[in-house]
This record gives structure tokens, sequence and C-alpha cells, in this order.
């Protein structure tokens, strides 16, 4: 694990990942290599699901949910700044659909954002 600039890189078996905190309740994962959507989207539920699971803080069950949106380069931006707006807008969307869900980014969300 290296830390720069505020983010952690971890080697695993899929990908390297970058993650940063983005916010208090936001994180950002980057992964290095995805050989399709549908490998994103995989990673995407395996993060989803652990952050499922029930646990213990202080002797309080705590249970959190999340919305996970997801981007690609370069069908949704070729570029840092416009895959990091495009996950947030699929992720909002997913937040609005109910939480606890992984969305994919669709133009035509960014045109119900507007």
């Amino acid at each position: 694990m290296n830390g720069m600039n505020g983010m952690k890189c971890w080697k695993t078996r899929v990908a390297a990942v970058l993650l940063h905190v983005a916010g208090a309740d936001e994180l950002v994962v980057l992964l290095r290599t995805v050989e399709s959507e549908r490998d994103a989207l995989m990673v995407a539920e395996k993060i989803r699901h652990a952050l499922d699971q029930p646990f213990v803080l202080a002797g309080l069950r705590l249970e959190i949910s999340c919305g996970i949106g997801v981007a690609i380069n370069p069908e949704h931006g070729d570029n840092g700044i416009e895959l990091s707006r495009n996950a947030d807008i699929a992720m909002y969307h997913a937040k609005e659909s109910g939480r606890d869900n992984v969305q994919l980014f669709r133009p035509d969300m960014a045109k119900a954002r507007t």
C-alpha cells in the first residue's frame, strides 16, 4: 500500500486500485485496467456487497447502504475531470433510484440533471 497525496494504492488480483476519500461520505476508486463494462460493474457490486454487511463499532451494530456510480474511459470521458463528473452523476442517479445499487453512466443521466 503506497500513500500519495491522500490516495492509497492496493494491488489486487483484479488490477491496481487507487482509492481516494473525496468527501465525508464519498470515495473514488480507480481501476487501472478493466477489460469491459461488465468487469467494472462486477468490482462495483463487490464493493457494494462488502459495504452492505452489518458491522459493530463501539458495541453498536451499524448497517449502511451505498449508491455507486461507474464511468469508464474512453466511453464516458477521456480525462479525469469528465470521468469523475460522469461517475458522480451516475452515483446520484443510484441514490435517487433507492440507494444500495450500482449505476453505469449513460448520457441521458447528464441531461436529466440539467
